[in-house]
């Protein structure tokens, strides 16, 4: 029996109910899976934080860290202000149960540094011309959004150390090539602080966090640079010294004091850092190696960084970069006859970014420091960051770093297939 036209009607809405039902359903499902997929947040931004005051933020928040996401997690939301972009991890370094570094890379150029260590996290994380900072506060752990020009300069800017006496560098030095590429060569680091730098990170947890968080962005800076210079943080330790606001005064002490001469030698420390919470008029300053002999740099293995500056403005490895003869851009530098080579020199991009050792005074525009040491074979953002035989501080670096690990005997890292130094997976693309 034929249907009747209004049957055809219920017919046709049922089905058509059937088909919207269905569609509902699988959008749910969809929805669902990708909830389930969406990377987990590392941090819940809070409260705006004072900090955003300094000139070298420009803006600040508090934040609740989850740092049980860490270990396991392939990816990672930042809320990074105004917008919340997901980091995919290319590196996982654990030292310990709750020490480690996770590195990860994200859309638009992002890398992110990220120290999980005494149950706090220091990290590093830039988006395209971005910089940002996961501080360690006494009142707190907070996101800063980086001003890099609010930063103190390097000291050297301001004074050119004394002739030391040091024998010349032998004639052909200069002309040496870096060595093989598998060769990892490893930096031991021993890092003092001051009762004030500890006190203005919330106690001896936090400040050490701060400066393993240093210690692991200066290899993150080795590693996108093709370096074969490891770093591995020894010891750490309060020094029986107050602030001076006078980086100079500091870095003389720390390198004279035979407390601390004893205490390297105790930890087989190949260099020495002092972290200070007031560097008056500069961030940091080290002992620069010139054109001297390298093998007799020894006594000169000391640097003064100041704690806000040590990750947020990558001035821990630009300060140790100065104990293995990297110069700041030319502009900045020392002149070539008076450097450890030619090529001893960091780089920088107008409006784009600069290398640790830049300076970014004379650009136009924004200028980020990012976590590479000059190489004109490694481009980023679609530049080279060096120049061939003119500023290419990761081959000095590399000809230097055999002999500063000599400075006292070796200690044995690499456990968990760091040492391999594979750089391919750094890329945006990487799952």
């Amino acid at each position: 029996m034929p249907y009747s036209a209004a049957r055809r009607d219920r017919s046709v809405r049922r089905i058509r109910s059937a088909r919207l039902a269905a569609a509902v359903a699988l959008s749910l499902c969809f929805s669902l899976s990708a909830a389930h997929s969406a990377a987990p947040p590392l941090y819940e931004r809070l409260a705006p934080s004072s900090r955003s005051l300094d000139p070298s933020a420009l803006q600040a928040a508090e934040i609740a860290i989850d740092v049980g996401v860490l270990a396991g997690a392939d990816e990672l939301a930042l809320d990074l202000f105004d917008t919340v972009p997901t980091f995919r991890r290319v590196d996982l370094e654990t030292r310990a149960p709750g020490d480690l570094v996770w590195r990860g890379t994200a859309d638009d150029s992002g890398q992110a540094t990220l120290t999980l260590r005494h149950g706090f996290v220091a990290g590093y994380v830039t988006l395209g011309t971005r910089a940002f900072e996961i501080a360690i506060e006494a009142a707190g752990q907070l996101l800063i959004e980086i001003e890099s020009d609010g930063f103190a300069p390097c000291a050297h800017e301001h004074h050119a150390d004394p002739p030391r006496g040091l024998p010349p560098m032998p004639e052909d030095f200069a002309d040496r090539r870096s060595g093989d590429r598998g060769a990892l060569v490893n930096i031991d680091l021993m890092s003092l602080y001051t009762p004030q730098a500890r006190d203005a990170a919330g106690g001896v947890a936090q400040i050490e966090t701060t400066i393993q968080g240093a210690v692991d962005i200066s290899n993150t800076a080795a590693i996108n640079s093709q370096s074969n210079a490891r770093f591995t943080l020894v010891h750490t330790e309060l020094a029986n010294y107050d602030d001076t606001g006078d980086v100079f005064a500091d870095r003389n002490w720390v390198q004279a004091n035979a407390a601390v001469n004893a205490l390297r030698d105790e930890h087989s420390a190949d260099l020495v850092s002092l972290i200070v919470d007031n560097g008056g008029f500069a961030c940091g300053v080290a002992f620069l190696m010139g054109n001297e002999d390298p093998t007799a740099f020894n006594p000169f293995g000391y640097q003064v960084t100041a704690r806000s500056c040590a990750v947020g403005n990558l001035t821990f490895p630009h300060e140790h970069g100065h104990n293995m003869g990297l110069q700041h851009n030319p502009q900045n530098g020392a002149p070539p006859a008076s450097a450890i080579a030619l090529d001893a020199y960091g780089h920088y991009h107008s409006g784009l970014y600069r290398t640790v050792l830049s300076y970014s005074n004379p650009r136009v525009g924004g200028c980020t420091r990012q976590p590479y040491f000059s190489n004109p074979a490694v481009s980023f953002m679609s530049q080279p960051t060096g120049i061939l035989n003119a500023r290419h501080n990761q081959r000095v670096l590399d000809m230097i770093a055999p002999i500063t690990a000599d400075y006292r005997s070796a200690t044995e890292i690499f456990t968990d297939g760091f040492e391999s130094g594979d750089v391919t997976a750094w890329s945006s693309s990487t799952p």
